[in-house]
């Protein structure tokens, strides 16, 4: 399996499971970000994950999730954030306490960031596919604002689920005379 945006990376209804089996690139220390575009409909966010791909680095290490709004094509404000500590290699790391509100199709950028390891920690990744990414050196926390180092169009195996919208549905009545 690849990376693919609302299955196992970007907005999901569903949190992905298996091995996406693609290359990885290192998150220790370097905070990496994709840009995707919410689903229709505000939804609120429940849970964010990103694939530890290949070495879990030093286990037991703090690792961090967010989402930034777009700020012309970039990361911008930090907006929500979460973390976790490393686990198993090859498998999801997942931050289940999540809650956040994203608007109807709006762009927003999900990112990954972990403390300094050795041996390196990789998130999985891709070389296309992505709208675009952003990278942010030396940090072992998400900055806010965004820091920008780099940028280019890797997808990153990062997702956020939501659960549905939260907006109340309508209360019809009807009368039948």
């Amino acid at each position: 399996m690849a990376l693919v945006i609302g299955t196992n990376c970007g907005f999901v209804t569903v949190a992905p499971t298996t091995n996406p089996d693609v290359g990885g690139l290192p998150i220790d220390y370097y905070a990496r970000a994709t840009k995707f575009t919410s689903p229709v409909g505000e939804q609120t966010i429940t849970e964010m994950g990103w694939f530890l791909n290949g070495n879990p680095g030093d286990p037991g290490e703090e690792w961090q999730l967010g989402i930034y709004n777009d700020n012309g094509g970039k990361p911008g404000t930090l907006l929500a954030s979460a973390t976790g500590i490393i686990g198993v290699a090859a498998t999801w790391q997942v931050a289940s306490s999540f809650e956040y509100v994203v608007a109807s199709e709006t762009d927003y950028w999900l990112a990954a960031v972990q403390a300094a390891s050795s041996p390196q920690t990789d998130c999985a990744w891709f070389e296309t596919g992505g709208d675009d990414y952003s990278l942010d050196l030396n940090t072992d926390t998400l900055a806010n604002p965004w820091v920008e180092a780099s940028s280019g169009v890797y997808l990153m195996g990062i997702y956020a689920k939501y659960g549905g919208s939260s907006v109340a549905p309508a209360l019809v009545f009807g009368c039948n005379f």
